[in-house]
């Protein structure tokens, strides 16, 4: 039999130290049990950490609303890369940069990073250094 609406989402975990994370009082069990140790991922948790995926999500919808190459740009280039990277220009001098490898990577392309997917992508000089898995928006 399916558990709930399909059988793997659980409920959003909102606050505290323990299930059910403030998603309602505990009086009925969830219709999917939440994990143990889901205390960091609680909105109050992420809220916390500043290189929490919330923070991450919250500076990409402002960069989303107010950069001119998000805004106002419809096109966009796809420029040479390294095999398992991926350049996309979207104008206005901005650029995302995505490494899809699992060894870490120079960006061919340099820029202030403005967003990036993670804290341990690294900015030496004009240098932008992508753990694997990683990707970032620079402006260059």
């Amino acid at each position: 039999a399916q558990l709930g609406r399909d059988g793997a989402r659980v409920p959003v975990p909102w606050s505290g130290s323990e299930p059910p994370y403030g998603f309602s009082d505990g009086s009925l069990p969830t219709w999917l049990p939440q994990p143990t140790d889901w205390a960091a991922f609680t909105v109050e948790g992420e809220i916390a950490d500043p290189n929490s995926a919330l923070h991450q999500y919250r500076a990409t919808l402002r960069l989303r609303a107010a950069h001119p190459g998000l805004v106002d740009q419809q096109a966009f280039v796809l420029p040479e890369a390294p095999e398992g990277v991926l350049v996309l220009e979207r104008g206005a001098g901005l650029r995302c940069v995505v490494n899809f490898t699992d060894e870490a990577v120079t960006s061919p392309v340099s820029g202030r990073v403005l967003v990036a997917s993670d804290a341990s992508v690294m900015v030496e000089g004009d240098r932008v250094t992508l753990p694997p898995s990683t990707g970032a928006w620079l402006q260059t």
